[in-house]
C-alpha cells in the first residue's frame, strides 16, 4: 500500500481558518497562472509556498480523482527540495525566461517536454506510467514512470536520444486547474503545473 509522502514545506505554527480545498485552488491557480518556474519575488513566493501547505493538507486523505490526470500540464511553480535543487532532468537544458516545461499525461503513459528555444527547439522525454498500488485511490497518490524514449525536436525533425531510467512521484493534489506533484527518488522537490489542455 502506498504511504503518504512528506512534503518539503515546514509546517507553521499559526492557527488557519478552515476553507475548502476548492477555495484554496482557486487562490493558488490565480496566483502561479502566469508565472514561470522560480521566477517570483519574496512576498510571492511566501504566499504561494503557505497555499501549496494548505492545499496538501486540506486534499490529503481525499479520493484521487485518477480521471482528472489526462492532458498537458505546464509547470508554474517549483518549491526546491532539501536539496536545495528544483526540477529532476536527466538531461540538463538552459532555463531563459521564454521556455515552458510540461508534462503530458495518458492513463498509462508521461512524456516530459522541455523548451530549449521556444516551443521550436525541445526535448521530449517519455515512458509507461502506473500507479503504485492501483486499490489505493486516496491523496497522496503515488506513480511510477519508467523513461524508455527521448528525443531532441527542432520542429517536427527528432533526433534519439539514449535515455532511459524509472522515476517514482506523488500526486500531492489534483484538481480540475491544477496539479502538485514530488519527485520522490530525485530532488524532492514540489512542483505546482497548470492545466493547459
Amino acid at each position: 500500500m502506498s504511504t503518504p509522502s512528506t512534503y518539503a514545506l515546514q509546517t507553521t505554527s499559526h492557527d488557519k481558518d478552515i476553507r475548502s480545498t476548492k477555495s484554496i485552488e482557486r487562490d493558488l491557480f490565480n496566483l502561479v497562472k502566469n508565472k514561470k518556474p522560480n521566477i517570483t519575488n519574496k512576498k510571492e513566493t511566501e504566499a504561494i509556498d503557505e497555499l501549496i501547505e494548505e492545499l496538501i493538507s486540506s486534499a490529503t486523505g481525499s479520493k484521487w480523482q485518477r480521471n482528472l490526470l489526462n492532458g498537458s500540464w505546464r509547470v508554474a511553480y517549483v518549491h526546491s527540495g532539501q536539496s536545495g535543487r528544483g526540477l529532476d532532468r536527466r538531461i540538463p537544458f538552459p532555463e531563459l525566461p521564454f521556455n515552458e516545461s510540461y508534462q503530458r499525461f495518458t492513463s498509462d503513459s508521461v512524456t516530459n517536454v522541455g523548451e530549449l528555444l521556444g516551443p521550436a527547439v525541445r526535448v521530449e522525454v517519455g515512458g509507461s506510467l502506473q500507479e503504485d498500488d492501483y486499490n489505493f485511490n486516496f491523496t497522496p497518490k503515488r506513480f511510477i514512470a519508467y523513461i524508455n524514449s527521448g528525443d531532441l525536436c527542432a520542429g517536427q525533425l527528432c533526433t534519439k536520444l539514449p535515455i532511459e531510467g524509472k522515476g517514482i512521484f506523488d500526486g500531492m493534489y489534483l484538481g480540475e486547474t491544477l496539479r502538485i506533484g514530488q519527485n520522490l527518488n530525485g530532488s524532492g522537490a514540489l512542483v505546482v503545473q497548470v492545466r493547459v489542455q
